[in-house]
């Protein structure tokens, strides 16, 4: 039953006619007594800018930075306890899909409550020192897990490794968001 108080986390992405997350969350949330639904959205990737700006200011819109974390980690798990192609590739898939659907969009309502400097200053830092530098790291990790003789079940274990923080960033960015928003910083 929706409320007053129900928590809406918006789907987005276009066509929503493939979307299963309401199909599977709103009836775990009903059976477990969570007010809260999962909305479909049909927004097309030019539109993403104006829609987050515009959800970014209800106050009952949850987002999704924790879901990225939170499916590479079971993707990881999974890869770690049956490395085949199949798990790899489909591991993949789901990264690169959430990422342009799931994650980006997260991260973008983010700057819906800083100035337009600060938004540009940091998204230039997170695009370029961040990303490269992300790249560079993750090279050399790749590298000396090589040289250390790991080979797909550790490369998935590094993954775990890294997904457990991860996750905790991305909780801890969204209630600094929650208090920001709220003006309780």
């Amino acid at each position: 039953m929706i409320s007053g108080k129900t928590t809406v986390v918006a789907h987005l992405g276009y066509p929503t006619f493939a979307f299963k997350a309401p199909m599977i969350y709103n009836p775990w949330f009903d059976k477990k007594g969570i007010d809260a639904v999962v909305v479909p959205m049909g927004v097309p990737a030019a539109d993403y800018p104006g829609v987050l700006a515009s959800l970014g200011r209800l106050t009952n819109l949850h987002g999704a930075l924790v879901t990225m974390p939170i499916a590479a980690l079971a993707s990881f798990l999974v890869l770690a306890a049956s490395p085949v192609l199949l798990v790899l590739a489909a591991g993949q898939i789901l990264r690169r899909g959430g990422e342009y659907g799931i994650a980006k969009p997260s991260r973008e309502v983010l700057f819906t409550i800083v100035d337009a400097e600060t938004k540009y200053k940091a998204k230039n830092f997170i695009d370029t020192v961040l990303q490269r530098g992300s790249d560079l790291i993750g090279i050399g990790l790749v590298t000396l897990a090589h040289a250390a003789g790991l080979g797909l079940v550790g490369y998935a274990w590094i993954g775990v490794a890294l997904m457990v923080p991860a996750i905790f960033v991305s909780l801890g960015l969204g209630k600094a968001f929650e208090r920001i928003r709220a003006g309780t910083s």
